[in-house]
């Protein structure tokens, strides 16, 4: 499921039509990390295909959920890499997504920032917390 997600726009709608996204969310919860990392990584996919599936996602509550998984993860880590990824998506696009549903990424953002020297994940967090602060 997370390469189709990394597909067009009509296999992440599809994705999202077939309700993949809702057992995306329930699989973060996962005890097995390779799991919640490839989640992660498709939930990251289909944010980024443009804003509606973006809204999808934030609207699924994942990104609540990725936040968190964040403030816990390993520093330094390929994992740890693509929660920060997953979260820059979930901040980026034209519309933007409103504030209120995204300043919950803040805190784990800046925790991440601050705990890790990969030049990688501070690129994500550095783009995420710019698409946060752009426009009003």
């Amino acid at each position: 499921m997370t390469n189709i997600a990394s597909g067009n726009s009509e296999h992440v709608s599809n994705l999202i039509d077939k309700d993949v996204l809702q057992h995306f969310i329930s699989l973060l919860s996962s005890p097995h990390l390779e799991v919640v990392e490839q989640v992660i990584w498709g939930i990251g996919n289909i944010a980024g295909d443009n804003p509606f599936t973006r809204d999808s996602v934030i609207a699924s509550g994942a990104l609540d959920q990725i936040a968190i998984v964040l403030d816990h993860a390993q520093p330094g880590t390929s994992f740890l890499r693509n929660a920060s990824w997953a979260l820059s998506n979930l901040c980026r696009g034209r519309p933007p997504p409103k504030y209120e549903q995204v300043k919950r990424a803040i805190p784990s953002l800046i925790k991440v920032l601050v705990e890790n020297d990969n030049e990688d994940i501070i690129t994500d967090i550095c783009w995420a917390l710019s698409y946060l602060s752009d426009g009003k």
